[in-house]
């Protein structure tokens, strides 16, 4: 049996998009009652402007697999964007759940 967390997928999907060469990834708890839907999980996967087109589609199309999977794990509550902010390119996605969720251990269906 093996048991993981969303947190444990989620630090997955942060690795195989390194390895394809994004420059940084990185995840945020926000639990303050000035944010909107609080809380929540903010996630950035930032890549350089120079990287190869086809890589971009890679990461972008690994990022929407896994927000599938998440969504079918019930973490639906979910958003995502793509942007081009200052000579990066940027896709930042959020899970809107409380950190006992977020670190639940459940059983991966192989």
């Amino acid at each position: 049996m093996d048991l993981f967390s969303a947190f444990d997928l989620n630090e997955e999907l942060k690795e195989r998009c390194i390895l394809l060469g994004v420059k940084e990834c990185y995840t945020r708890y926000v639990n303050d009652s000035k944010y909107q839907d609080s809380p929540f999980w903010f996630n950035v996967i930032k890549m350089s402007p120079t990287m190869n087109k086809k890589y971009v589609m890679v990461v972008c199309g690994l990022i929407d697999n896994y927000l599938e999977e998440f969504d079918f794990l019930g973490f639906g509550d979910q958003s995502n964007e793509v942007m081009l902010l200052e000579n990066n390119r940027y896709v930042v996605y959020c899970f809107y759940c409380d950190k006992e969720k977020f670190f639940k251990k459940i059983e991966r269906v192989q």
